[in-house]
């Protein structure tokens, strides 16, 4: 299990301060750091969508999702899927008006129903569409909180 929090373009992760943005704050996470930069590329894209941190583990997931006040999570399972899956209880269990997106490689139907009853709210299969992903991401925000995102 990893603990290293990226650095976003523009400065620290720990810089934002938690509420500044009345968007979509969401955390990107994903064991690696490739990855993590293409999805929150593809996240940013959407407009009222902006990505606060990135996490590389369960530990630091958690921690940035308190820490910069995030109302989204996208959360790639194999981290290993074992840990992936702790993941998304760990959050729900800690934050239950969070959207969890699940976007993976892993397409099998075991997995996916592990990520919806552990608490997902979507579980998109790699490779990513960004329209589904942003609609996917103000979806379950607007049916998790009633909120609706710009």
């Amino acid at each position: 299990m990893g603990t290293n929090l990226s650095t976003l373009p523009g400065g620290p992760a720990a810089d934002l301060v938690p509420g500044d943005d009345p968007g979509v704050r969401v955390v990107v996470i994903d064991g690696s750091e490739d990855r993590r930069q293409v999805t929150a590329h593809i996240v940013e894209q959407a407009e009222g969508v902006t990505v606060v941190g990135y996490a590389d583990g369960p530990v630091r997931a958690l921690e940035a999702v308190a820490r910069l006040g995030a109302n989204a999570v996208v959360l790639e399972v194999q981290l290993p899927v074992a840990q992936g899956l702790d993941t998304i209880s760990a959050l729900r269990d800690d934050f239950p008006a969070l959207v969890i997106i699940v976007c993976s490689f892993h397409g099998d139907a075991t997995t996916k129903r592990a990520a919806a009853a552990r608490g997902a709210d979507q579980y998109l299969q790699k490779p990513l569409s960004p329209r589904e992903l942003h609609a996917s991401i103000r979806s379950a925000l607007k049916t998790r909180t009633g909120q609706s995102a710009s």
